[in-house]
């Protein structure tokens, strides 16, 4: 229970929330081109971050600047890369099952 109610647990939380988001772009067809995937991507991402970093804020007393720069900026840079490499290879992979 300590992983769920300490600084990870907002994360774990903006995971499920992310899922339901993003599952719902993708029934919407945002998923099959490179634009809408990548856009995708991004909202489940702002997603976790968006429950995770004021989770993390508060269960570990950081200042909510601390928190933002430890519980996400620093990881803007691998996120950007995986979302450009999501948009270039799901909608190569949708192309592939439609044949």
């Amino acid at each position: 229970m300590e992983v769920l109610f300490g600084a990870s647990g907002g994360y774990i939380v903006g995971f499920v929330v992310a899922s339901i988001v993003v599952g719902a772009l993708a029934r919407r067809g945002l998923d099959r081109g490179v634009l809408g995937t990548v856009l995708a991507y991004a909202a489940g991402t702002a997603t976790i971050y968006a429950i995770g970093v004021p989770w993390l804020a508060v269960t570990t007393g950081m200042a909510p600047g601390a928190a933002l720069m430890a519980g996400a900026v620093v990881f803007l840079v691998g996120d950007a890369i995986k979302a450009v490499l999501a948009g270039v290879v799901l909608p190569g992979a949708w192309k592939l099952t439609e044949r």
